[in-house]
């Protein structure tokens, strides 16, 4: 598309932090993915939980967010439930949610834009 540029990694492991390791790092008592800042990749919402938080530096106040499940869901819609852009002094955040905790876990790929 014209006028739309990428970059070369955009998509590479990143860090899952449990609730308790996030909690201790972050002050999020939530499962947690710390990105090494690639900009896409896939994840878990874990069985039992409804959200799971993203720690990146690609996230920018302007900053566009897509999800897209690849497992059933249940009939959930997975969301952005709220984000905050990275600072020269740390990392943003972007939470993924849904409203009722499921049995089974569902895998999902996120886009920042």
């Amino acid at each position: 598309a014209e006028g739309v540029t990428f970059e070369k990694h955009i998509a590479s492991a990143a860090a899952i932090l449990a609730a308790p390791d996030a909690q201790a790092e972050f002050g999020i008592n939530a499962p947690t993915v710390k990105t090494n800042g690639e900009s896409s990749g896939e994840a878990v919402l874990p069985d039992g939980y409804t959200e799971l938080v993203f720690i990146s530096k690609k996230i920018k106040a302007d900053s566009l967010i897509y999800l897209s499940p690849l497992s059933a869901t249940n009939n959930q819609t997975l969301y952005i439930d709220g984000k905050a852009a990275a600072t020269q002094a740390g990392n943003g955040w972007f939470k993924v949610k849904i409203d009722q905790a499921q049995v089974g876990n569902i895998k999902f790929g996120w886009w920042i834009l």
